[in-house]
C-alpha cells in the first residue's frame, strides 16, 4: 500500500517537473543585463499583426534595445539614489490624490459655476482696476479702403468716405467697396492695433503719436494702389486701454475669480459639515 502511494506521488512530481521544464524550455531570451533577462514572450503582445519576417525581427531588436537602456538606467538609479529619493510609491500616491481632487473640483465647477456675466459687472471691474489695463501699443478706430489706381469713380469714393458718418452714405460706401476695393475696413467701432493697420496701409511717420494727433483724413498711394483712411478715434501707448478691447479679458478674470471662490466655499462647507458630524478628530502628539 505504501509503495503504491509512493509511486503515485513520484509520478505527480515527475509530471510537474517535466511540465515546468517544458515551459522553461519554451522561453526565448532576447536580451540580458546582469542577472535580468528579457523574454520574447514579454515583447510578443506588442508585436503589430502586420509585421512579418525581417520587419518583426527588427521590431523585437528595437524593443530589446529599449529594454536594455531602461534596465541600465534603473540599475544606476537604484545604486545612486537615496532611500527617500527612491520612495516612488509615496510620490505616486500623492500624485493620484492630486489628480482625484483636481477631477472632482473640475466636475464641481462645471456643475455649479455661473458663467453669465453682465455688462455692468464688466464695466464695474474695468473702472475699479484701470491701473491694470495699460496699453502696450497704439490703438485706433478707423475706416479705410485700398483699391487699384484704375478703379472707377475715385472722386465719388473720396466724397463717400469723407461723409461716412451719414447712414445712407455708409451704405453706398459699403456697396462701392464690395465691388471695387482690394481690401477695406468699415467697422469703425472696432479697435485695431496701429501696428496691424500699418500692414495694410503704407504710412510713413517719424512719430505715431504726432500722426494720430494731426490727421483725421489721410490719402496715400504707391505704385499700384490708392489708400483712403479716416481716423475716428485713437488711444496712445501707455494710456488706459479701451473697455471694448479688454472685455474678453475681463470676462476671463471674473470667471476665474468665481471659480476660486466656488472652490474655497466648497472646501469650507465640506470641512464644516464633517466637524458638525464629529467625523474629524485631532490629537496632540
Amino acid at each position: 500500500m505504501i509503495s503504491r502511494v509512493f509511486i503515485f506521488i513520484i509520478s505527480i512530481l515527475l509530471f510537474w517537473s517535466c511540465d515546468l521544464f517544458k515551459n522553461k524550455k519554451q522561453e526565448i531570451v532576447v536580451a540580458k543585463v546582469g542577472d535580468k533577462s528579457l523574454f520574447l514572450s514579454e515583447i510578443q503582445p506588442y508585436l503589430p499583426n502586420n509585421l512579418k519576417g525581417a520587419d518583426s525581427s527588427l521590431f523585437v531588436k528595437e524593443q530589446a534595445n529599449k529594454w536594455v537602456q531602461q534596465t541600465l538606467l534603473l540599475q544606476k538609479a537604484e545604486l545612486n539614489l537615496s532611500d527617500s529619493e527612491k520612495d516612488i510609491e509615496k510620490k505616486i500616491e500623492d500624485y493620484r490624490k492630486s489628480l482625484l481632487i483636481y477631477a472632482y473640483e473640475k466636475a464641481f465647477i462645471a456643475q455649479k459655476l455661473d458663467t453669465v456675466i453682465s455688462g455692468n459687472e464688466i464695466s464695474n471691474y474695468y473702472e475699479g482696476n484701470l491701473q491694470n489695463f495699460e496699453l502696450k501699443d497704439y490703438v485706433v478706430k478707423v475706416l479705410y479702403t485700398k483699391l487699384e489706381k484704375n478703379a472707377p469713380q475715385i472722386s465719388s469714393l473720396r466724397t463717400l468716405i469723407h461723409n461716412a458718418e451719414e447712414q445712407d452714405v455708409r451704405y453706398q460706401l459699403e456697396d462701392y467697396c464690395r465691388q471695387f476695393a482690394t481690401n477695406y475696413m468699415l467697422e469703425d467701432q472696432v479697435w485695431l492695433y496701429f501696428e496691424d493697420l500699418l500692414k495694410e496701409i503704407p504710412i510713413k511717420t517719424y512719430s505715431i503719436e504726432a500722426f494720430l494727433k494731426n490727421n483725421k483724413l489721410v490719402e496715400l498711394e504707391d505704385e499700384q494702389y490708392l489708400y483712403f483712411l479716416v481716423i475716428k478715434d485713437y488711444r496712445l501707448k501707455d494710456s488706459v486701454s479701451p473697455l471694448e478691447l479688454e472685455r474678453n479679458r475681463i470676462k476671463s478674470i471674473i470667471l476665474n475669480k468665481r471659480k476660486l471662490e466656488l472652490i474655497k466655499s466648497m472646501h469650507q462647507e465640506l470641512y464644516q459639515d464633517a466637524m458638525n458630524k464629529n467625523t474629524i478628530e485631532f490629537y496632540t502628539p
